[in-house]
């Protein structure tokens, strides 16, 4: 759902209480649009802690987490700290200053309504799957092996989800791409079609074909196979179409047929094409 909950702090420094830890990170993710900033922003209302104020700007070191001053909150891979295990299915980050790891925030996701329907339809298509995430590599297995995603890689830049999409393309593939965070906005910019979900950063959706404004993902099962029964109508139509013009347009020209007669079987024959098309109404 791209909506973690903030599940536990752990690795809590002494010198630091959970209200402290908390707040400092808060102030860190002001401004911030990520999912996981949100997380941390509505536990540190729901706790009612004071946010303080911080002496220097905050900087976004993109798809790794963010600097300000002493103060660092982001992946364990940037940070240099040892990940912990948590079975794969929670996300984490993780606070330090120049003494060191500060807490350790865990957090749980949920998917999205229509997942696993829309993942079912892609495979009976046979269009490989692929989950590219900036997440942990042990959260990315863990959603991987839920849902039996066979192709998956954690702990990603923007700048490695770009290459991934290139690799791709390089071997003549055709990517779709679907992606939510500001990290995804290069990997939407250089897939062949590119979606966006609506409520995920500004950013990543300047970059993308379409926006899904739904929350679930029923909405793009529901398009493969209006896509699907597209192709075979646009078949249909162009199978009469020359099945027409080769009988009629000869014994046309012969003088077989009156001009009134013509008039009318070109009028009929465009009609049969618009209520064929009107089929897809019902797709």
């Amino acid at each position: 759902m791209g909506e973690p909950v903030l599940q536990e702090i752990i690795r809590l420094r002494s010198d630091y209480c959970r209200e402290e830890a908390l707040a400092l990170a808060a102030a860190l993710e002001q401004g911030q649009r990520h999912p996981l900033a949100l997380s941390i922003k509505r536990a540190a209302e729901l706790a009612a802690v004071e946010i303080p104020s911080l002496s220097e700007p905050v900087i976004n070191q993109l798809g790794k987490g963010l600097s300000c001053g002493v103060f660092r909150l982001g992946s364990a891979a940037w940070l240099g700290f040892e990940q912990t295990n948590n079975q794969g299915q929670f996300g984490q980050v993780h606070l330090s200053d120049d003494q060191g790891l500060i807490a350790s925030f865990i957090f749980l996701d949920a998917p999205r309504p229509g997942l696993a329907a829309f993942l079912q339809s892609v495979k009976e298509r046979d269009i490989a799957i692929h989950l590219v995430s900036g997440d942990d590599p042990a959260t990315v297995a863990w959603w991987a092996k839920q849902m039996n995603i066979p192709n998956y890689r954690g702990a990603c830049s923007p700048e490695d989800k770009y290459a991934y999409i290139e690799r791709l393309q390089n071997h003549n593939r055709f990517v779709w791409a679907i992606g939510d965070g500001v990290n995804d906005a290069p990997l939407l910019a250089r897939a062949d079609l590119s979606i966006a979900v609506g409520a995920g950063a500004p950013l990543a959706a300047a970059g993308a074909d379409a926006i899904l404004t739904a929350v679930s993902l029923d909405s793009l099962r529901i398009a493969l196979r209006l896509a699907d029964k597209t192709q075979v109508i646009i078949k249909e139509n162009l199978w009469w179409a020359l099945i027409y013009n080769v009988l009629a347009i000869p014994a046309a020209m012969m003088g077989l047929v009156n001009p009134w007669i013509a008039g009318i079987g070109m009028s009929l024959s465009s009609l049969a094409v618009t209520l064929n098309a009107w089929r897809l109404r019902k797709a």
